[in-house]
């Protein structure tokens, strides 16, 4: 049966750039809209992936931005479109995520300071270090903290040292691996900066 006439189809998706028959009530979109929309969790709009345009670049649901160091522009673009359409009929429900979040925000009460807390003191000791004001607390903390990292450096070397060559060289491996990602993660923001 041909699907033609049928009123309840809304959107099409089409693979190519002219189609011999247009109806008006259907948004036609490209299938990366499907997928895309399905990744985001929620209806993104059709206007990018309509027919004869570019697509805005594929995000990979399997990938953490923040662990990668990198947030792509399409994935802020997203995670303001979620933040608009937060309750809102677009949105996909979500249960199962909505009390893992609350559970995680409980537990960092409890912790004390959270991570993001402890950076920006080290960023204020590093700058007051910069500027040559080593007294006081501030001067005191960072060379604290330079003693803990060097104790604590030694301490992974050590540990380093007593792995069997097999998981040494593995770990080698690992630690090259981290490094590279972060050198790729540093040029492309150099390339996005320029």
């Amino acid at each position: 049966r041909h699907l033609g006439f049928n009123e309840r189809i809304t959107h099409q998706l089409v693979d190519r750039n002219e189609i011999p028959q247009k109806f008006s009530n259907r948004e036609y979109v490209q299938p990366q809209w499907v997928a895309d929309s399905i990744n985001a969790e929620l209806l993104l709009p059709i206007e990018p992936y309509g027919l004869g345009k570019l697509p805005p670049p594929h995000l990979s649901p399997f990938i953490d931005d923040e662990e990668e160091g990198y947030m792509p522009d399409q994935r802020k673009v997203i995670l303001e479109l979620k933040a608009q359409a937060e309750g809102h009929a677009g949105a996909f429900e979500n249960e199962e995520e909505g009390e893992e979040e609350e559970e995680d925000e409980e537990g960092e009460d409890a912790d004390g300071p959270t991570t993001a807390e402890e950076e920006m003191q080290y960023e204020k000791e590093l700058a007051a270090e910069q500027n040559g004001k080593e007294t006081g607390e501030a001067g005191d903390a960072a060379v604290t903290r330079s003693k803990k990292k060097s104790k604590k450096e030694v301490e992974v070397e050590r540990q380093r040292m007593m792995m069997p060559k097999k998981d040494r060289r593995l770990y080698d491996k690992i630690m090259f691996a981290k490094e590279r990602k972060a050198q790729n993660v540093q040029k492309l923001m150099h390339r996005k900066s320029t």
